[in-house]
């Protein structure tokens, strides 16, 4: 390795198997580096989100694959939304400096990310960019080699706002489901044994616990969405500082969905049982809510 010493490299990708595996074989067997794949690092009783800051902040670059996952309204393909809260996080932790976009030929950009580096290839020939990749890497610069989505100025505040706003639909539509299913999988967990009054009990003492902690994790989202919303307004053309603030305002809505979640299922929990409803059926009718929330 280089001056610059860089040894894990934090790969997001979606759905396309073949293209991370290429690109993490490359990353291990040909440049003798550490590839971290978030599903593939342990779960430490973490979600999902504490697993990116976890391992993420580690890592001294990112390769973002954005591959033919979605499809838009507009008919447009598009990249799976933890790729693109992926991008906006490492964007704001590491710069523009140290993440490379890896796009697959049709797949769309959007002007939030102007400033960052691409490259792209057809199909699921990644190889074919493997060399502009390794340069990046070793000279510790996306810069090099790539093209760069175009920057767009706007003095409009109104248009802008606008912006950032469907931004954070992006990258947040699923992050609040994601934060249910880990708290169904937990809640199934703790009460697996347990008999059936106590199973009740038990799973009230567990949501009323977890409140708590994302009252915590609300409370410290807000403070850091004031202070990049701060930095920001102090130089709103730099494009780090943007998705820094993308991603610190989109970190408060997981929490404030999941904290009126919990509420709803307490309301329930305390409705049912103030009405003599048995243990059991409390216990589906909580984990059926789950259900149609997702």
């Amino acid at each position: 390795m280089n001056q610059n010493k860089i040894a894990k490299i934090f790969i997001s990708h979606g759905h396309n198997e073949l293209l991370k595996l290429k690109l993490k074989n490359f990353i291990a067997e040909r440049l003798g580096l550490y590839p971290v794949i978030l599903a593939e690092q342990p779960d430490l009783g973490l979600t999902i989100i504490e697993k990116l800051e976890k391992y993420g902040k580690d890592c001294d670059f990112a390769l973002i694959i954005l591959t033919a996952d979605d499809q838009t309204v507009n008919g447009g393909i598009r990249a799976r939304q933890n790729v693109i809260h992926e991008l906006g996080f490492f964007h704001g932790i590491l710069g523009r400096d140290k993440v490379l976009l890896l796009k697959q030929f049709n797949v769309e950009l959007f002007a939030n990310i102007s400033g960052l580096i691409y490259k792209e290839f057809e199909d699921d020939k990644i190889e074919s960019i493997f060399e502009d990749i390794r340069f990046a890497i070793e000279t510790g610069s996306a810069q090099s080699r790539g093209e760069s989505v175009p920057k767009k100025k706007t003095d409009d505040s109104e248009e802008f706002s606008s912006k950032i706003s469907k931004s954070i639909d992006v990258v947040t539509y699923e992050w609040p489901k994601i934060e249910r299913r880990n708290l169904l999988d937990e809640m199934k967990m703790i009460t697996k044994g347990l008999a059936e009054d106590m199973q009740v009990k038990r799973v009230k003492k567990f949501l009323e616990d977890k409140r708590k902690d994302y009252e915590k994790r609300l409370s410290e989202a807000e403070a850091e969405a004031e202070k990049s919303k701060e930095t920001f307004k102090a130089d709103p053309d730099h494009g780090g500082k943007m998705a820094a603030m993308i991603l610190s305002i989109s970190t408060t809505i997981a929490p404030k969905s999941t904290i009126g979640f919990i509420d709803k299922l307490l309301n329930e929990i305390s409705f049912l049982d103030s009405n003599n409803v048995k243990a059991q059926d409390i216990i589906n009718r909580i984990i059926g809510l789950f259900d149609e929330e997702q």
